[in-house]
């Protein structure tokens, strides 16, 4: 992006101000209701000076100014000891006249002071997460004016008497070092050095809004399921210098063109003061629409798939003047807690997840410049398809590690019915700790960018903390900052070695521990509360242990299971991302081929069938079978490796976990039969059918008996060949079940 580029907006011209300049983020430069929006991003436009020193050309955002795009690089421990100094011209919109003037950040790290003109505006700590920048009392309609960042370090924020933990947040950052100094510090900070590509200073976006002086300021969509009601915050700002009498007005519209009947929502008539802020609720309004009306997840998945989606459009007028139009997108989801489980609009639904860390992956800033979490160029291209990449191989779900999404990431998710795990850029191991002025803004930044997307099924608050727990524990108050931004989805902790259960909040609220590489074979259940696997499968090329160890947590009725991480495991897996630029070196693999390691291959057949909704699988064979595929080349798994016998003419009976992972039916039968040889080998027993009822994101175990026919020659093998039905259609065949029979003399 060469120069700064003007997006008009004002009534009746709406439709551009979610237009997003080349290779941004889609959604981080909309700014709905506004009149106009500067993208300040460019590769020329800004300078940038080290700790004070000379000014050299810089990217904004580029990565961040340590990227491996900015030339010459700067490396993040030699080259800069306390902060950087962002800054450019800006030629203020004559639009900004007696309106509202805001800076958007998608993101700075690890904190920053902003000027303009000289003048400080503001200050704001915390990496990662989008905030914005009032600059209203000091913006110059229709004059040039000079914006200042001052970017810190992550040193910056080290506690007293500490050389690695830090006051502010600090993510999945392991920089690698420069000279001897910075090397020894490094390794101080973290033992896997160099093995991230993390971006400080500005990173994925950076945009001039003008607003009416009038306007929405925020808005919060929520909506039960359970109680069949929508209830909307939305908080009103009044810039102007007198009280002013406004209406609320407020209207439902589909996005997905269908013609819902919606119900009416009453306008609200409010007084809002000089320079001041009022929070209306709009409803309850009863939502009699059904279930059809939801946003479900995409679970089967199924390539056609499109989500319900509304819009609540917004309108501020006071009298015959229409001050702004606010549309705001939401779905009509619920996503709760059970007993033991995680439900979606009241359904059980099993998390299969990955867990993907920013920066431990190919580039800098990977969500901001990686083609694979940008909007679409082509079919099959940008961040849709990388979920639907992920569903494709039977993951719903992603934690995204230590790396709070982008808009696209949340856009994309909402439309192709993936879910997104939000977390915290916190990573434990002594990196972060709670800071009482700090952390509130981490939580309510990413609370506020994520709460009204319906793909959100719950915030992570911390990854790997090592603070022992008790009633002193400090990262309770982290439930408590969240919930006051949003009181709607469910809270966990990603912990290690802190045990597992239930986290109170210090002033109400609640999380639950979601564990790290403990024991996959543990029964949990009815009375052991929500436990989930949060990361496991470390090994270097662990996509088989990965698949055999989801069949075992699914049997054992954890609600949440995910490896670390699917792109160690297949670094070539999403669109421009490969080997060589994999910054996780520890345990990864080469690039994968399609047909031999990659699509269509074995190994990726086998996983997708351990992962499928509808998965058959023999409990006797699991038990005997429960670890790693043995490596039988060319992407085969060698699972089974212990095969079962049975004797000619003796009864066999084998239990049969049958798996109802989809969204809606109780109905469900298992068709069977045994074949000699292979699974289209001549048939041996014919089998039956048997009907049975599980409620969905359920499982049973259904009983196949059978007496072994004659054979001659023995041994031989036998396969059974299974089928789940669902209203006498096949959703999941399994053939890959074989005994061993021999002779009973």
């Amino acid at each position: 992006m060469q120069a700064t580029r003007i997006i008009l907006g004002g009534i009746g011209a709406l439709a551009l101000l979610g237009t997003a300049a080349p290779g941004a983020p889609l959604g981080t430069l909309a700014a709905p209701g506004a009149l106009a929006t500067l993208d300040l991003a460019s590769d020329t436009d800004w300078t940038l000076r080290l700790d004070g020193g000379e000014p050299r050309s810089v990217k904004v955002p580029g990565g961040g100014w340590n990227s491996d795009l900015q030339q010459p690089p700067i490396q993040v421990l030699q080259d800069v000891k306390d902060f950087v100094l962002y800054e450019r011209k800006i030629d203020m919109p004559a639009a900004a006249q007696g309106q509202v003037v805001q800076l958007r950040f998608g993101a700075v790290s690890h904190g920053c002071e902003v000027m303009l003109d000289g003048k400080k505006v503001g200050e704001h700590h915390g990496p990662q997460v989008a905030f914005e920048m009032d600059l209203t009392d000091k913006a110059v309609a229709g004059t040039q004016q000079t914006l200042q960042v001052k970017a810190y370090h992550r040193r910056h924020y080290l506690k007293p008497g500490q050389s690695k933990t830090a006051e502010v947040a600090v993510g999945w950052d392991f920089p690698e070092g420069g000279d001897p100094a910075s090397r020894t510090e490094a390794s101080t900070w973290c033992d896997w050095h160099g093995n991230s590509k993390v971006g400080y200073g500005i990173l994925r976006s950076i945009a001039l809004v003008v607003l009416p002086a009038v306007q929405v300021q925020e808005v919060f969509v929520q909506p039960s399921v359970a109680r069949k009601q929508l209830v909307c915050a939305v908080w009103l700002r009044n810039a102007t210098a007198r009280e002013r009498k406004v209406t609320l007005g407020a209207a439902l519209t589909s996005c997905n063109k269908r013609d819902w009947k919606y119900p009416p929502i009453a306008p609200v008539e409010v007084t809002l003061p000089a320079r001041g802020v009022m929070k209306v609720l709009l409803g309850p309004v009863a939502w009699g629409l059904g279930p059809d009306s939801y946003w479900w997840p995409n679970i089967p998945f199924r390539e056609d798939y499109v989500p319900q989606l509304h819009t609540l459009d917004l309108t501020v007028s006071e009298g015959t003047r229409i001050w702004q139009k606010f549309p705001q997108r939401f779905g009509f989801v619920e996503h709760a807690e059970g007993p033991f489980f995680y439900t979606v609009n009241g359904v059980r639904v099993t998390g299969i997840s990955d867990g993907t860390p920013e920066g431990g992956i190919s580039y800098y800033d990977s969500y901001g410049r990686a083609a694979a979490f940008l909007p679409p160029t082509g079919p099959a291209t940008g961040c849709p398809e990388t979920w639907r990449r992920y569903m494709r191989i039977g993951i719903n779900m992603n934690r995204l590690h230590c790396s709070p999404p982008t808009t696209t990431m949340l856009d994309a998710a909402d439309e192709t019915g993936f879910m997104l795990v939000a977390e915290a850029p916190v990573w434990g191991n002594d990196l972060s700790r709670y800071h009482p002025a700090y952390g509130p803004t981490t939580y309510q930044d990413l609370g506020r960018l994520c709460r009204n997307h319906p793909s959100l099924a719950r915030y992570s608050l911390t990854n790997e903390v090592r603070e022992p727990r008790g009633d002193a524990w400090s990262w309770r108050a982290a439930i408590d900052d969240l919930r006051e931004v949003d009181d709607l989805h469910p809270l966990v902790f990603e912990l290690h070695d802190q045990g597992s259960g239930r986290v109170d909040g210090v002033k109400g609220g609640h999380a639950f521990i979601m564990e790290h590489y403990t024991n996959i074979h543990e029964k949990v259940g009815a009375g052991k509360g929500i436990r989930g696997m949060g990361e496991h499968f470390w090994g270097r090329n662990s996509m088989g242990e990965f698949a055999v160890g989801v069949r075992t947590l699914r049997m054992n009725d954890w609600c949440y299971m995910a490896g670390w991480c699917w792109l160690n495991y297949w670094p070539n897996f999403l669109e421009g991302m490969n080997h060589d630029l994999h910054a996780w070196k520890p345990q990864n693999h080469s690039d994968r081929k399609d047909g031999v390691d990659g699509w269509g291959s074995p190994i990726v057949a086998f996983t997708q069938r351990s992962l499928h909704p509808y998965l058959l699988q023999d409990r006797d064979i699991l038990a005997t079978n429960p670890d790693l595929p043995r490596d039988e080349a060319q992407g085969r798994a060698g699972w089974l490796y212990q095969i079962p016998d049975c004797t000619v003419g003796q009864p066999v009976e084998r239990h049969i976990e049958v798996f109802n992972g989809g969204l809606f039916g109780d109905q469900l039968t298992l068709r069977w039969g045994a074949h000699w040889d292979r699974p289209d080998g001549p048939m041996a027993v014919a089998g039956a059918d048997i009907p049975c009822q599980i409620e969905p994101g359920c499982h049973a175990t259904l009983n196949i008996s059978f007496i072994v026919p004659p054979t001659d020659p023995v041994p031989r093998q036998l396969y059974l060949v299974m089928e789940s039905l669902k209203e006498d259609k096949p959703v999941f065949r399994e053939e890959f079940t074989w005994l061993n029979v021999i002779s009973g003399k």
